[in-house]
């Protein structure tokens, strides 16, 4: 018998599927699991950041549009960028981090946290 788990993802035109193959019952089995998916968020994040930095978005801020939350979000790489701001060059809030008391966008001073 095999100690490894196997993630499988199938991709289609209609999505995709995901099936874990190798799951044993016991503890070695959860603590597989659980580096598994420690190691897939650590994976994904690395993915998403690259997507992120590879995107023309932070040339080109007219890729950048208002959801319907309020949010900034690019058209290529769907990468929420936080609160909308059509005063920044941008296209979403930005603030001052050297000052812990100011906590409105720089451009707008709308607040980093809405309601």
């Amino acid at each position: 018998m095999s100690d490894m788990l196997r993630l499988v993802v199938t991709r289609s035109d209609s999505g995709a599927t995901t099936q874990l193959e190798g799951i044993k019952p016991g503890v070695e089995s959860l603590q597989m699991l659980k580096r598994l998916i420690r190691d897939t968020e650590s994976f994904l994040h690395s993915a998403l950041e690259a997507v992120y930095l590879s995107c023309p978005h932070h040339k080109d801020p007219s890729l950048i549009f208002k959801t319907a939350w309020d949010g900034a979000c690019c058209r290529e790489c769907e990468v929420e960028l936080g609160w909308f701001c059509p005063k920044s060059p941008t296209r979403a809030c930005q603030y001052n981090e050297d000052d812990a008391d100011h906590e409105d966008c720089i451009h707008c001073g709308d607040p980093e946290e809405r309601k």
